[in-house]
């Protein structure tokens, strides 16, 4: 564009300069012969105010306006505008391909984990029960699991004249995320009476990673964490829900 506008200029001085006489000595310039309508004639303008009538003499004529940088050609008694642009180009080559983002993780694997034969895991107390209530587990493509377990414990108490009353709270525990690095993965889940006497044993939801296992475990030592010699009280069932590719 700046060296169509520069050819312009250089057009427009050699059609609208001073002619150099033959006198060498007078200064008066020779006046500007009128163009005909087949004459060539360009020239540049500030704004499209700065145009000259467009007579027939002008038809034609390209001028470029310089505010608005368009051209305009006289065209049957009008200035309209000119389009100078080209036809599109060929697309050009396909770039690299970016790197890979992060955190692309997928799910390769979800599952139920549920006690199919809804055991329970309260003996204490014949009015009393203790069902594991299930999880959702997660396999995700990276090796970790994510898993959360829950507990529905009961209690039915004796009202007389043969009714009963049942009192039923649902224990959950937030999703947890068990990497693949870990040998096994714990989630607490609630104390349980397990026998004839008043102790209550916290009930620990297990992942053994190196065995692809869950269990439930009896925290007979006390120490609120999962160690090998905690007695497994359920083998809980894993149900597929999806596998993925």
């Amino acid at each position: 564009m700046r060296y169509l506008i520069i050819l312009l200029i250089g057009l427009f001085v050699v059609s609208c300069g001073p002619k150099e006489g033959n006198g060498g000595g007078d200064s008066a310039s020779t006046p500007e012969p009128s163009m005909s309508k087949n004459q060539y004639h360009s020239r540049l303008v500030e704004s499209e105010s700065d145009l000259p009538s467009c007579a027939p003499e002008a038809e034609g004529w390209l001028i470029y306006v310089k505010s608005q940088s368009i051209f305009k050609t006289c065209s049957i008694g009008q200035w309209v505008d000119v389009d100078i642009k080209g036809e599109d180009g060929a697309n050009g080559v396909d770039g690299k391909d970016g790197s890979d983002g992060v955190g692309g993780e997928k799910i390769t694997g979800y599952y139920n984990l549920n006690d199919e034969n809804q055991e329970n895991l309260c003996t204490r107390y014949g009015n009393e029960t203790c069902q594991f209530g299930g999880a959702s587990v997660v396999y995700w493509s990276d090796g970790s699991v994510q898993f959360g377990g829950s507990f529905v414990y009961s209690v039915q108490y004796d009202i007389g004249d043969g009714n009963f009353d049942t009192d039923i709270v649902h224990i959950s525990r937030d999703p947890f995320f068990c990497y693949k690095a870990n040998d096994w993965c714990s989630l607490r889940l609630m104390s349980i009476s397990r026998g004839v006497d008043d102790t209550a044993y916290l009930a620990i939801l297990v992942y053994d990673v190196l065995l692809n296992e869950f269990k439930i475990v009896y925290d007979t030592n006390e120490n609120e964490k999962y160690d090998a010699d905690d007695p497994v009280i359920l083998l809980p069932t894993l149900n597929s829900i999806y596998i993925g590719d």
